[in-house]
């Protein structure tokens, strides 16, 4: 895989919802989902009409402006409730509209790729031209995988002997989807193409949520992220993201959710 696939972090949280065998009972309601999927509704009315004039909703516009503001705002999803082993079907469920949307952003077919249609091209693409629309949106997608990590540990920390356990096989698939998330991200710190604003909605939605992936992935996939991260040329004013990122990424402990 490379290391620029950019829409991959819902590829992490269809990981996850693999990992443990047997069903989970729903208890809490994200109180801000009723706003938040009609929003996410809008949202597909006006991608479609987007689509037939072979663009997607665009962020310059007030209507998709004030959208992307909720599709992309964790708190006014979440709410300060505190979410336990017993929700994480509907965390998982809440999350998939953002999901399905940034998905779309990556792989419109729009942008013309040089030498055909590779996926990975023409998601670097994608989110270069559509940043102002996926950088905030991706932000959402990473707290959403960070709270879906956290309530998967919580689960496979509460099954019993014989109850059930981890499909490693998926749990691989997250740790590969995580580091290279980290890869990509940190490799549009250095090549220019993400404007300023864009760059800190990149590295601090990262910087928030490292610690929770990083449980994810293996030391050596640790260290990848961390040897890129180290090597990030970023301005003052990010170094407090990427220090954040380095702490994480610096650890060696491995866990029920660490594949060794």
């Amino acid at each position: 895989m490379s290391v620029f696939r950019l829409v991959v972090v819902g590829l992490v949280a269809s990981s996850l919802s693999l990992l443990v065998c047997g069903d989970r009972a729903t208890a809490e309601t994200p109180p801000g989902l009723a706003r938040f999927n009609a929003a996410a509704t809008r949202f597909k009315e006006l991608q479609n009409a987007a689509r037939a004039r072979n663009t997607m909703p665009r962020i310059s516009e007030p209507e998709v402006a004030d959208l992307v503001q909720v599709l992309s705002d964790a708190d006014g999803l979440f709410g300060t409730a505190k979410y336990n082993k017993d929700d994480l079907s509907v965390v998982k469920d809440a999350c998939a509209p953002v999901e399905r949307i940034v998905a779309a952003y990556g792989l419109h077919a729009g942008v013309d790729v040089a030498g055909g249609s590779d996926i990975i091209a023409r998601e670097m693409l994608n989110f270069v031209k559509f940043q102002d629309e996926m950088a905030p949106l991706t932000g959402l997608q990473l707290r959403c995988t960070a709270k879906i990590v956290q309530l998967t540990r919580d689960v496979v920390s509460s099954l019993r002997p014989g109850e059930g356990g981890i499909n490693r096989e998926m749990l691989a698939v997250a740790g590969e989807t995580v580091m290279h998330t980290f890869l990509a991200r940190l490799a549009l710190m250095d090549d220019g193409t993400v404007r300023p604003e864009n760059q800190i909605r990149m590295l601090s939605s990262l910087a928030e949520t490292a610690s929770s992936l990083s449980d994810l992935t293996t030391r050596a996939q640790r260290k990848s992220i961390l040897e890129r991260a180290e090597n990030v040329s970023v301005g003052e004013e990010l170094k407090p993201y990427l220090n954040r990122i380095i702490a994480a990424m610096s650890r060696t402990d491995c866990d029920d959710l660490c594949l060794r």
